[in-house]
């Protein structure tokens, strides 16, 4: 009687000879590293690692990936950007790794987060006030009265232009890194 073989079986018995070449060995070793990459980027933007620990992890992949490496955070990094405190982690990491040639980037990305805080400390109390204001002025006041300045059109206005210019920001460094 014939012996029943396994799908498995089969599968092993056909490829036993075959064994990877050089390049295939190094393109898989890459690929491997490549994936580890935006799992670093993502804990450090949780919180769960510090920028040093960061760019530690970032330092110990091999010699001849690194700037391949260096230019895949950074990509993963600028996805993340986002204006205000929820971008300071991105922001400050870009600055860490940026070259020379980016520094462009970099201080605009760093006059964007100035712009961005003064904005929120000079324009959210005045709309805070003037929206009390015209409450009041229709007779609803008191400690209940809760104001959301956040949600008026004048700071979803300028939150549109910060957003505009960050794109901007994103999309010159992101060809940059591109053309590199």
């Amino acid at each position: 009687m014939a012996e029943i073989k396994s799908t498995l079986d089969l599968v092993m018995e056909k490829t036993r000879d075959l064994v990877l070449s050089r390049e295939e060995r190094k393109a898989m070793e890459r690929e491997e590293q490549m994936k580890k990459v935006p799992a670093a980027v993502q804990r450090y933007l949780e919180g769960a690692t510090g920028l040093e620990r960061l760019l530690e992890e970032l330092d110990d992949f091999p010699e001849h990936l690194k700037p391949e490496i260096r230019c895949l955070a950074k990509r993963c990094l600028l996805d993340a950007l986002v204006p205000g405190e929820g971008g300071v982690r991105s922001r400050d990491a870009l600055a860490a790794l940026a070259e020379d040639r980016e520094k462009p980037w970099r201080e605009q990305l760093a006059l964007l987060f100035e712009d961005h805080e003064r904005s929120r400390r000079e324009m959210l109390p005045r709309i805070r006030a003037e929206h009390l204001e015209a409450l009041a002025a229709e007779g609803i006041r008191g400690d209940a009265v809760v104001v959301r300045p956040e949600r008026s059109s004048q700071w979803q206005a300028v939150q549109q232009e910060l957003s505009s210019r960050l794109e901007e920001i994103r999309a010159a460094w992101r060809a940059q890194l591109a053309s590199d």
